[in-house]
């Protein structure tokens, strides 16, 4: 006699949780306060094309916000990225483009047997081209699944 014995497969051991580790960017100016009579830090929405470099991929296509993320290499030590913004002046739109390099260390974090690792990322040093940007200011280096602004970027005037 043969039995035939049918069962269903469902999983408890999905993984719910976030897995990614992106370097988050946050974009601002410095604008003169009248009442304060001095500079004060305002965010700036920009429009912009966001590449990694050496990984051919478009971040961001022409995207209008003051924040982005974008992935950090797990199997370097350092990311490049192309920003370029779009500039009005005067009636007349031009595009500005910038280099990032983010220098870093990288480790993997074990997160649950269902999920697994997360790699996860110390910024040691950011460097910059200065077309558009000013200055950037590395707020929090520790890159991992937390939503923390990671780097601040002051645009020209």
């Amino acid at each position: 006699m043969i039995m035939v014995v049918a069962s269903a497969c469902s999983s408890s051991n999905t993984c719910y949780e976030s897995m990614d580790s992106s370097f988050r960017i946050t974009m601002h100016k410095m604008v003169f306060d009248q009442d304060k009579e001095r500079y004060v830090e305002q965010d700036f929405r920009t429009t912009a094309t966001i590449r990694g470099v050496g990984i051919d991929s478009l971040l961001y296509d022409m995207e209008t916000d003051s924040r982005f993320e974008v992935p950090l290499n797990k199997m370097d030590s350092q990311s490049v990225f192309l920003i370029e913004q779009m500039k009005v002046q005067e009636g007349d739109t031009m595009f500005v483009e910038d280099t990032l390099w983010v220098e870093y260390s990288s480790a993997l974090e074990f997160v649950s047997l269902e999920c697994g690792c997360v790699s996860v990322f110390d910024v040691k040093n950011v460097r910059y081209s200065v077309n558009m940007i000013d200055s950037v200011n590395l707020v929090y280096g520790h890159v991992d699944r937390l939503k923390v602004n990671n780097l601040k970027v002051y645009v020209r005037k």
